[in-house]
């Protein structure tokens, strides 16, 4: 995800739900977090910035779920609810792609 749980309250909710969900899949599935804006009290990481240049991430937060080989498989831009996040996390562990 790239957002910033501290500063935006859509970010702290989508952040929520996903390490809400992932433990529910075990070692199928992580959850990173980066930040490419900065907030009042705190700068991002230039990995942040450069991943979300490459990805043309405006706005947050932004989701992206990855499969194994490193495919970006589905992006919700936007805050995603828990119910949504984890139907589309199952199907991708499940080999079927979204």
């Amino acid at each position: 995800m790239f957002g910033n749980p501290d500063h935006f309250i859509y970010c702290e909710k989508t952040w929520k739900g996903i390490t809400s969900v992932v433990p529910k899949f075990g070692k199928d599935v992580a959850a990173i977090m980066r930040n490419f804006r900065a907030a009042d009290w705190s700068l991002p990481e230039q990995e942040g910035i450069d991943l979300a240049k490459e990805d043309g991430v405006v706005g947050e937060p932004w989701v992206f779920l990855i499969d194994k080989q490193g495919v970006v498989r589905q992006i919700f831009k936007g805050f995603t609810v828990q119910s949504t996040l984890e139907a589309k996390i199952a199907e991708l562990v499940a080999g079927k792609q979204p």
